[in-house]
């Protein structure tokens, strides 16, 4: 809970100092990635019991990122 919460409380900080200084954005695909997976982990987290199936799709999450971000740059064109 607290990586998810440091990821989301770090990235508006970043959000806001891109807004202020109107900075150039070229993340949109890292950034879709970032919320998609902590949404993903959000659902592991709310479980009360965790067995090695929900262990091993909290592994896969970090290569389905990898590919996430691939596919969002090169396929659909995001920046």
């Amino acid at each position: 809970g607290a990586a998810c919460m440091n990821n989301t409380f770090c990235l508006g900080i970043f959000y806001f100092v891109v807004y202020i200084k109107k900075l150039y954005w070229s993340f949109t695909a890292e950034t879709v990635t970032i919320v998609v997976v902590q949404l993903l982990m959000a659902t592991q987290a709310v479980r009360k019991v965790h067995t090695l199936l929900n262990g091993l799709c909290v592994l896969m999450i970090y290569p389905a990122s990898i590919a996430m971000v691939w596919i969002l740059e090169n396929i659909c064109g995001l920046d």
